[in-house]
């Protein structure tokens, strides 16, 4: 239900939990990539049972954005 809402609202859905640690950094690199317009290289996850992070990249070139765990 909550990937349909964000599909209609053309939104990101990111399950975060700042508790467990869970998506925060990569939040942040999302939202720095999208307002500086650079491509953002996180994975997206979209199986069932796995934290979900969905968003939508920008078109530009630059890449700043890396997995770290």
């Amino acid at each position: 239900m909550a990937r349909d809402y964000a599909n209609i609202m053309n939104a990101s859905l990111i399950f975060c939990s700042s508790k467990q640690f869970i998506n925060v950094n990569s939040i942040f690199k999302i939202i720095l990539s999208q307002h500086f317009k650079i491509t953002c290289k996180l994975p997206e996850v979209k199986e069932v049972g796995c934290p979900i992070l969905e968003y939508k990249n920008n078109q530009e070139t630059k890449e700043i954005c890396q997995k770290s765990y």
